[in-house]
């Protein structure tokens, strides 16, 4: 399958500040986490998940190691409607303010 190309700069934006994160199990039952963060040029949440775990403060800027935003189908089993999504994913997360 051929995967599409999406330009990070220009659907995220490149300013982003963390809000939070959880953690989640996976089906698999191996734990990840969910970052909330908000993608500042375009003023939106999103969140991004990862399979480690780090604290920041609350509207701490931060970047990532090797963004990825994938399209995905989800097909309900009641319905059997498909329903398009996105998922957002990095290697990596840290900070660009400097601790003083």
């Amino acid at each position: 399958m051929i995967e599409p190309v999406i330009d990070i700069d220009a659907t995220m934006g490149k300013e982003f500040r963390y809000l939070s994160h959880v953690e989640k199990i996976s089906r698999f039952d191996e734990a990840y986490y969910l970052y909330t963060i908000v993608c500042v040029d375009i003023g939106e949440q999103v969140k991004i998940r990862l399979s480690n775990e780090k604290h920041f403060d609350a509207l701490e800027r931060v970047d990532f190691d090797n963004l990825t935003i994938k399209p995905r189908v989800y097909q309900d089993m009641n319905t059997g409607y498909c329903n398009l999504y996105t998922s957002f994913s990095a290697d990596d997360i840290y900070s660009l303010d400097k601790k003083v």
